[in-house]
């Protein structure tokens, strides 16, 4: 079983043997393959796969999070984007 939480701050993955997951989200199955191919795929095919709706919001936040953090700042573009689709 590979159990796996993103730290966002530190920019990596966490796994069991290598932290404590207790107060942390573990990364769904889906999201964990996803991440994995993005990082790895040729600039290509980067986005050549398919999730379900669950799995890519998921992604989605992880994501967000991570550029939010990394960055340190909130994105208008986002925060629109993000208003239209809950106007949809």
């Amino acid at each position: 079983k590979e159990s796996m939480c993103f730290d966002a701050e530190g920019g990596g993955l966490i796994c069991e043997d290598c932290g404590d997951l207790a107060d942390k989200k573990l990364l769904p199955k889906g999201v964990l393959a996803a991440m994995r191919h993005i990082l790895s795929a040729q600039a290509k095919k980067l986005f050549s796969f398919t999730l379900p709706r669950e799995t890519l919001e998921r992604l989605a936040l992880v994501c967000e999070d991570y550029t939010l953090l990394q960055t340190g700042r909130a994105f208008k573009s986002l925060e629109f984007y993000k208003e239209i689709r809950r106007n949809i």
